[in-house]
């Protein structure tokens, strides 16, 4: 086992013969149905992530459904050789940033000891019917095997496992970071990620990139966003900022853009994630909060590793209107947020500095009140599969957005 005394990020568990399941498609990030069996397995070989933000008592908890696994029969396939564990494989963008990623650190570290790994197995869960399942490494989303990759993991390494094994020799390292961290990543953690930005040559060395970026989330007005968010960028574009739309570049490329800034404003989302493949920002990063409690999320993951780092969180979230197909449940991460347009008027002039005249905050309410109208619009038209639960959302919606109507 090594630890952190030794100038590792984490540390890490040989187990012989230990047992492997896979994820199955019931599993979730909250709930996960996927892990490793052994009598000496410590209980942070598990997966873990912080809990929800809104607990008075935060902490970092074990999600990995250890008494169903329990149950499962034993293994009949043998996984030979030498396997790395590295954990479930979860598809959105910003959970796999911030969940599947953060034991890849061991394959640097065991490797410079000089000890030949055999496969990296990644525990991926089968997507539903109505997707077309990637079975194989290399149908995976782009961003997957590009981050992988920057980790420094040869990709005819990765295993991909679906089916339960017993694995003769197993390394499981300890997640180096945390979802919903409590405490800030630690300094050896962050050496290593120091270590893949000079292995990818991020540095901006003709000094053409931006150094004013505005990353914006104006794609998604729909499905996670704050109201008056075009006003608003239109007010960084006349300010200097280049508006950056990181969907649209390569994993490296948005790192590169991200190493050369001096100053970073995110609208809050899933992008922010992207900053913890970095292991130093020397830029000021900005992030105004679709959720209130946005800085106890990011926080522990960005402070150790950026220049200075503030919140605008004078926000209100509105009802969600998005009901998936899967369970008619409101998504709150769909939700439309609502800024206090006074209150962000003197932030952007007390924090960069806006001139007095950059923000109307009579054009800024319009646009607000604009944007709440169309997100209504937008979910209003009937789900005859939801009817009661859309019906219910669209009267708590209205009731809680009159005020900006």
């Amino acid at each position: 086992m090594t630890d952190e005394s030794n100038g590792m990020p984490a540390r890490i568990v040989w187990l012989d013969n230990a047992k492997l399941f896979p994820q199955v498609k019931t599993s979730s990030p909250a709930k996960m149905l996927a892990g490793v069996i052994h009598e000496a397995l410590p209980q942070w070989g598990n997966q873990r992530r912080g809990m929800p933000a809104d607990r008075h008592l935060r902490k970092i908890e074990n999600v990995t459904a250890n008494d169903y696994l329990q149950l499962q029969p034993l293994p009949k396939r043998q996984l030979k050789g030498i396997t790395l564990y590295g954990g479930p494989l979860i598809i959105h963008f910003g959970h796999f940033i911030a969940e599947s990623i953060h034991r890849c650190w061991a394959y640097e570290v065991l490797t410079d000891e000089g000890i030949h790994i055999d496969q990296v197995l990644f525990q991926q869960r089968l997507r539903q019917r109505f997707f077309r399942p990637e079975k194989r490494f290399r149908d995976l989303p782009d961003y997957i095997r590009e981050i992988i990759a920057y980790l420094g993991v040869p990709e005819k390494k990765i295993c991909l496992q679906y089916k339960p094994v017993i694995a003769s020799k197993l390394a499981v390292p300890e997640q180096a970071s945390f979802f919903r961290g409590v405490e800030s990543v630690q300094s050896s953690y962050l050496a290593y990620l120091r270590r893949c930005e000079h292995r990818a040559k991020l540095a901006d060395s003709d000094g053409r990139l931006p150094k004013k970026l505005y990353v914006s989330r104006l794609k998604y007005k729909f499905r996670g966003a704050f109201a008056g968010e075009a006003y608003l960028q239109d007010c960084f574009l006349k300010q200097g900022y280049t508006i950056f739309d990181p969907e649209s570049l390569s994993v490296l490329d948005q790192l590169k853009h991200y190493k050369a800034a001096d100053s970073i404003v995110f609208a809050e989302g899933g992008a922010i994630h992207m900053l913890e493949l970095l292991g130093e920002i020397n830029a000021d990063v900005i992030i105004i909060n679709r959720r209130p409690l946005s800085e106890r999320v990011y926080g522990p993951l960005l402070r150790n590793r950026t220049k200075s780092l503030n919140f605008f969180d004078n926000v209100l979230m509105l009802p969600s209107l998005f009901l998936p197909p899967s369970s008619g449940k409101p998504a709150h991460g769909s939700a439309l947020s609502v800024l206090d347009g006074r209150q962000l008027n003197a932030f952007l002039q007390s924090l960069l500095k806006f001139p007095d005249n950059a923000f109307s905050l009579a054009e800024f309410d319009a646009a607000t009140k604009e944007d709440i109208l169309a997100y209504q619009a937008h979910y209003s038209v009937l789900n005859r599969a939801f009817l009661a639960q859309q019906q219910a959302s669209l009267e708590r919606f209205r009731e809680s957005s009159k005020a900006w109507l």
